[in-house]
């Protein structure tokens, strides 16, 4: 299995709100936002009546984002397992995550459900649901690094840990 390298400004959207399930398997990250790939993946769902499951194949964590400008609309973005990041790991560009579920995640480092890192990073995530996700150090649904912005708007979080501190979400001030 692989993750979602983003590298480019894209958006990837569910036809019907919580109808696409990007599921990392458990073995991989669900999305990667980085410019130096170059791959690129969109989902359109036409006529959804039942749930997609995406599963791709080759790397140890599903999504991470890079200077990019990147949506993620309606999604169901689940049980990825990596270093970090393992549901979206963003570390450059601008990343909007709208009506989205992010859980099942399991880390041995931080974040497990969203890692946002490196030095000119912009996320803002409203009306997303952060649960069941699990850190090996902290932030067990989110974890904050950095010169980075964070901007939760109507998210919840529930049922999420992390063995070192803050199941839901750690913010490292550098």
């Amino acid at each position: 299995s692989a993750e979602l390298l983003v590298s480019r400004a894209v958006i990837i959207k569910s036809a019907t709100t919580g109808a696409a399930v990007l599921d990392g398997g458990g073995s991989v990250r669900v999305f990667n936002v980085n410019p130096a790939s170059a791959t690129e993946y969109v989902h359109s769902q036409q006529n959804a009546k039942s749930p997609v499951r995406c599963r791709l194949a080759s790397d140890p964590c599903f999504v991470s984002l890079s200077r990019s400008s990147v949506e993620l609309i309606g999604l169901k973005i689940a049980n990825g397992v990596c270093g970090g990041g393992c549901g979206v790991l963003a570390e450059q560009g601008t990343v909007a995550i709208t009506n989205c579920e992010i859980y099942g995640h399991t880390t041995t480092g931080y974040g497990a459900g969203l890692q946002v890192g490196g030095s000119s990073v912009k996320v803002v995530a409203t009306s997303t649901v952060f649960r069941d996700n699990t850190g090996g150090s902290y932030g067990g649904s989110v974890y904050q690094e950095g010169d980075t912005s964070l901007e939760m708007i109507d998210c919840s979080f529930s049922s999420s840990s992390a063995t070192g501190r803050a199941g839901g979400w750690y913010v490292h001030a550098c």
